[in-house]
């Protein structure tokens, strides 16, 4: 399993998402759909063994994407802000996860949960530019691996905190900053490479 957990620092917790302008009035949704298909999507597939999980800070609420069960996913950036935003005007209870719409899970968790539940089923990696070790030389044993990111801000100081106190690995992805979808897609390649041997 492959999980990429991202943290959304502007985007309402709660929908509808303006699709006329997601960047703006909907507080860069544009990036977290980016996420998304960047996590999920292969050129004719899915990626049934990944999950994204959109850590919405504003609520706390949390948007479980899953790859095994997803449906009418696509490649345009509209369709899954549609969806996204379907989801998010769904009505969750607490803690427990429901499910609005087929692999698309929601749920009113704080980020520190999130780290506890998916720091317990594997090893969890923090992205981060200042990261003194590259992906590049990092070689992944088998089982699940999440990587943690931020969206277009950088995590404040006590969400730095609850991250480094999860995190088992550090890694950078290179000299220049790479927006969130990007850094998926670069992970995802160098896990694919290292299948074989996995």
């Amino acid at each position: 399993m492959r999980r990429f957990v991202i943290l959304g620092h502007t985007q309402p917790p709660r929908g509808p998402i303006p699709l006329q302008d997601a960047p703006g009035a909907g507080g860069r949704w544009d990036l977290l759909a980016r996420c998304v298909t960047s996590g999920l999507l292969l050129s004719h597939g899915i990626r049934e063994d990944t999950e994204v999980w959109l850590v919405l800070l504003q609520g706390p609420r949390v948007v479980r994407a899953s790859g095994r069960t997803i449906k009418r996913l696509n490649p345009d950036e509209r369709s899954t802000l549609a969806l996204l935003s379907k989801a998010l005007e769904a009505q969750d209870v607490g803690s427990h996860e429901s499910e609005p719409l087929p692999g698309l899970a929601t749920s009113q968790r704080s980020l520190e949960s999130v780290l506890d539940v998916v720091a317990r089923d594997g090893l969890l990696v923090w992205l981060r530019e200042d990261a003194p070790r590259g992906l590049e030389s990092w070689t992944p044993t088998s089982g699940t691996h999440t990587f943690v990111l931020s969206d277009h801000r950088d995590p404040t100081a006590l969400e730095q905190e609850a991250i480094a106190r999860h995190a088992g690995e550090r890694l950078n992805l290179g000299p220049l900053a790479l927006q969130a979808d990007q850094c998926i897609t670069i992970v995802h390649n160098r896990l694919d490479r290292l299948g074989a041997t996995l």
